[in-house]
């Protein structure tokens, strides 16, 4: 003799909790990662590449001023990073290739 068995609600989020943990967990992780990237981006543009443009002129001293036109003049020069620089350099460090800004 056959036996129907009919599915309810409560087989169904059985049999789907573990595919819906997986991808509440992959969402979770790729969040975090992209707060991440932000803050580390934020923290390098902002407290570390703060360049002359970032400040009033009238708050650089001389000595501030001639670093920048020293640091200008021997071709390096302090361009924000972008949001997938951090990515490829924090996190994907066999896609990086040498360069100067690593």
């Amino acid at each position: 003799m056959f036996e129907r068995v009919y599915p309810n609600i409560i087989q169904f989020a059985s049999d789907s909790g573990g595919i819906l943990e997986v991808i509440f967990f992959v969402f979770n992780f790729f969040g975090i990662l992209h707060h991440y990237i932000l803050f580390d981006q934020t923290v390098i543009n902002k407290a570390i590449l703060s360049s002359e443009k970032d400040f009033a002129k009238s708050e650089l001293t001389p000595e501030v001023a001639q670093a920048a036109k020293s640091l200008e003049n021997l071709g390096v020069h302090a361009e924000e990073f972008t949001y997938f620089e951090i990515l490829r350099y924090k996190f994907l460090p066999c896609f990086a290739k040498k360069d100067k800004r690593a």
